[in-house]
């Protein structure tokens, strides 16, 4: 804009047909900038709704071929979407739950969080995913860019976070047998915090990402990679939980 004002002075000095001709020209090319620029414009002047704190804490990927806009707030564990084809802009957030009551919590927050969205008298859709784990599910908004207002957005981030306010945030000690072994792990939502494995022959192995010490050999490495593909954290019963002092009992052998 500053390149184009400089040649509108000069042309308005100048007054020939030639720098009348280049500033028509630099004209078209900062409308098509600014025409193929105002999403991100849009997005920009709804970044403090999405995060108080954006400039620290929101991190945005832009997809030019996809015509998509990801942003991450990575204080509050929120996602934000929009689709610039479609015009809509998508919040979304994961929400934990006591393993041990797993379903009776999924259904009462699942209540909690469309409630909530429809007394924000925004038009919106308030999706929750499928019972698919005892840890977690998914809750996502979706609604039009017409009504996507910082307003409307920053209601809708209230609620994720107030809710957030309810998830299951304690330590999980569990126990699974994976092949002939027993791999016993300390989980925070569904990040490995250590992981300990006890073999057939009595042999263990330990595995603490949270004080950055491996001793991971191939064979924990491969009932780790089965826990994965297996979903095993997803299917976590309460049979499958140990109490913490089981677990440093072991840890400390």
């Amino acid at each position: 804009m500053g390149f184009c004002l400089a040649i509108c002075v000069y042309a308005l000095l100048d007054r020939s047909p030639d720098s009348f001709v280049v500033l028509g020209i630099f004209s078209v090319l900062l409308l098509l900038i600014l025409w193929k620029s105002m999403d991100n414009f849009w997005i920009y002047r709804r970044l403090k709704a999405m995060s108080p704190n954006h400039y620290k804490t929101l991190k945005s990927h832009f997809n030019t071929v996809k015509q998509t806009i990801d942003l991450f707030d990575k204080d509050n564990i929120i996602s934000f979407h929009y689709n610039i084809k479609e015009k809509r802009f998508y919040a979304i957030t994961t929400m934990y739950t006591n393993p041990r009551c797993y379903s009776k919590e999924y259904e009462e927050r699942k209540y909690q969080f469309q409630t909530r969205m429809e007394q924000t008298q925004i038009p919106l859709e308030a999706i929750v995913s499928p019972q698919e784990s005892t840890l977690r599910f998914c809750a996502t908004v979706w609604l039009m860019k017409r009504n996507a207002t910082p307003e409307s957005i920053r209601k809708i981030r209230g609620v994720f976070v107030d809710m957030s306010k309810e998830d299951y945030n304690e330590h999980i000690f569990s126990k699974f047998y994976v092949d002939n072994d027993t791999l016993y792990l300390e989980t925070f939502h569904f990040n490995l915090v250590r992981a300990l494995l006890v073999e057939t022959d009595g042999a263990v192995e330990r595995l603490s990402a949270q004080e950055g010490i491996s001793e991971e050999s191939s064979r924990l490495a491969i009932a780790l990679k089965k826990m994965r593909d297996e979903n095993l954290l997803d299917q976590l019963k309460p049979h499958h939980m140990i109490e913490a002092e089981e677990f440093e009992r072991l840890w400390d052998k």
